[in-house]
């Protein structure tokens, strides 16, 4: 056959009706992925974007992140970019189809939230109010397919 001697990571084959493998690829994994990237945003009281790309690839994937710190107290909340929703402040965001936690300027402030991203790769932010500073890390993630 035409395919490539070499080891495959969770592969995708192709097999024809004689048994063959006739393509062979690496595929992507779908268990949980340690990842520890991170970086700071801002949020204001308006959606907006955060692209984790880069970590998770250009795809719909799960992700858990960690979030600490803020210049203000503030309800912060995470939704996948193509969905509508609008928490009720200062409901308890789980009822209201997004994932969110209390932030404030207080040392060790923070929470752990969940969702899942768009198509590409993005997710949406937004506080109560305005907060700076506050420090994301991707705890894990998952591609789905």
């Amino acid at each position: 056959t035409t395919v490539t001697p070499a080891s495959y990571t969770n592969t995708n084959l192709t097999v024809n009706a004689q048994g063959r493998i006739t393509a062979a690829s690496n595929g992507s994994s779908s268990s949980l992925v340690y990842s520890g990237s991170g970086a700071s945003l801002n949020t204001t009281t308006s959606y907006a974007d955060l692209n984790l790309s880069g970590t998770v690839g250009s795809n719909r994937a799960f992700v858990m992140l960690m979030l600490t710190g803020g210049s203000a107290d503030t309800q912060f909340f995470v939704k996948p970019k193509d969905k509508t929703l609008n928490p009720y402040y200062p409901s308890d965001a789980g009822a209201m189809g997004t994932s969110g936690c209390f932030l404030s300027n207080t040392a060790g402030s923070g929470g752990i939230v969940t969702t899942i991203t768009d198509s590409s790769g993005v997710i949406q932010h937004k506080g109560n109010f305005a907060s700076t500073g506050i420090t994301y890390e991707v705890l894990c993630y998952q591609v789905l397919s």
